[in-house]
């Protein structure tokens, strides 16, 4: 269940979540930041310097690489795209059906 928060703490948090500029530079949303904001701030301000956010172009190749992963993931061992879809190669023919030996089969003895 969601908690409930007076508009006094939702405006003030929200001047500072912007102030911040929490979801561009670190990800956070606003909901989460409501959640725990002292220790949001804190843990932003004990990053190192060199952790600076991405940059836009950054951020974008990181967001096709991840879902490039997450697809991959996915995507069944041995599936192709047809037609813009994925299929799956079908292992039944993969043993044999009928075991007896030949003869037996044709109506040979």
């Amino acid at each position: 269940m969601m908690p409930t928060y007076s508009d006094e703490y939702i405006e003030y948090w929200g001047r500072v979540f912007e102030r911040e500029d929490m979801l561009r530079r670190y990800g956070v949303l606003f909901v989460t930041f409501l959640a725990h904001p002292q220790e949001i701030l804190e843990a932003v301000a004990q990053l190192p310097a060199e952790m600076l956010p991405l940059l836009p172009t950054q951020a974008e190749v990181m967001r096709r690489e991840l879902a490039r992963e997450a697809a991959e993931a996915l995507e069944p061992a041995g599936a192709v795209l047809r037609d813009g879809r994925l299929i799956e190669p079908l292992h039944h023919c993969s043993r044999r059906h009928n075991p007896a030996p030949r003869e037996v089969r044709h109506g040979e003895l």
